[in-house]
C-alpha cells in the first residue's frame, strides 16, 4: 500500500478553539451514553445494543460522519471484549477482561475530552501527520498586553497535540512535530527568498506565486522532509477548522478527493 502524509499547522483561535473543546466534549458525551447502554444490556442480558437514537441525538451536534464513527469504535471495542471473554472462557487467558469502559479521569472522574478521527485517513495509507512546532510562541510574542494576555492565558497547542497524538495513535498513525521557523520566508515554488508579506499574504516577487502565508509554511515544511508536493498543492493546504464539516470532500491535486 502506497503511504501519503498530512502536513498542517493546528493555529485555532479563541473561539475555534473553544469550538474544539466543545466537540471534543460531545464526542466524549456520545461514547459514554453508547457504552452505558451497551454495558447494561450485558449485565442484564437484554441484548439491546442498537445506537440509533444516540445517533439521532448527536449527529447534528458532532456531524453524522462523527456519530458514526464513534459508533463503530465501539462497536469495534465490544467485539474485541467478547472476543476475549470467549479466550477467557476456553482458558486461554487467565485474567477475566472487562467490559470496554466510559471515557474519563479515573482519578478525577471527570469526563475526558477526545475527538474521534476518520479511519479514511488510515484506509488510504496515512502513517504520519506533521504538525509544525510552535510551542515556544509564548517567549518571543510582543503583540501588546492584550493579545499577550490573551496568547499566555489561553494558548493550549501542546494539549491540542497530545490529544491528536493519542487519536492518531488509535489509527496506528504517528503525528510528528518539527521546527517550523522561517518556513514562510522561501518560496516553495522556486526557492527564491525574493518575497512580499503583508498579514497572511504570501507572494514571490520572482515566480509572482501568491498563497496564504500558513500554505507556504504547510508546502516547505513537507519539503523540508523530503516528501515530493507539486506547486499547485498550495492553495488547497490551508482549512478553515469552522467551514468545514466532518464528512466534507475536499479535491486533491491529482483529480481524486479526500473525505474529512
Amino acid at each position: 500500500m502506497k503511504r501519503a502524509n498530512i502536513i498542517f499547522r493546528l493555529r485555532p483561535k479563541l473561539e475555534q478553539e473553544a469550538r474544539l473543546f466543545q466537540l471534543a466534549d460531545n464526542c466524549s458525551k456520545m461514547w459514554n451514553e453508547v457504552n452505558y447502554k451497551r454495558r447494561q444490556a450485558f449485565f442484564f442480558a437484554t441484548f439491546d445494543w442498537s445506537a440509533i437514537e444516540f445517533y439521532n441525538k448527536y449527529k447534528s451536534i458532532i456531524g453524522s460522519a462523527t456519530a458514526q464513527q464513534i459508533i463503530q469504535k465501539n462497536n469495534e471495542a465490544w467485539k474485541s471484549f467478547f472476543s476475549l471473554l470467549k479466550k477467557w472462557k476456553e482458558g486461554e487467558l487467565d485474567e477475566k477482561p472487562k467490559p470496554p469502559g466510559y471515557w474519563k479521569d479515573r482519578k478525577t472522574g471527570k469526563r475526558k475530552s477526545a475527538i474521534v478521527m476518520r479511519n479514511d485517513c488510515y484506509n488510504k495509507g496515512v502513517s504520519e501527520i506533521i504538525v509544525g512546532d510552535i510551542k515556544n510562541i509564548r517567549d518571543s510574542n510582543n503583540n501588546g498586553n492584550k493579545v499577550n494576555s490573551m496568547i499566555h492565558n489561553f494558548w493550549s497547542f501542546r494539549y491540542i497535540t497530545e490529544r491528536l497524538r493519542t487519536t492518531a495513535k488509535n489509527c496506528g498513525i504517528n503525528v510528528k512535530l518539527v521546527e517550523e521557523s522561517y518556513t514562510s520566508s522561501v518560496c516553495p515554488r522556486c526557492g527564491s527568498t525574493n518575497i512580499f508579506k503583508h498579514k497572511r499574504l504570501f507572494k514571490c516577487l520572482d515566480c509572482r506565486l501568491e498563497a496564504h502565508r500558513d500554505a507556504v509554511g504547510c508546502v516547505n515544511i513537507g519539503l523540508a522532509q523530503g516528501y515530493e508536493i507539486p506547486a499547485e498543492v498550495i492553495n488547497r493546504a490551508v482549512a478553515h477548522p469552522l467551514l468545514i464539516e466532518a464528512g466534507t470532500r475536499i479535491p486533491r491535486h491529482d483529480g481524486e478527493s479526500h473525505m474529512l
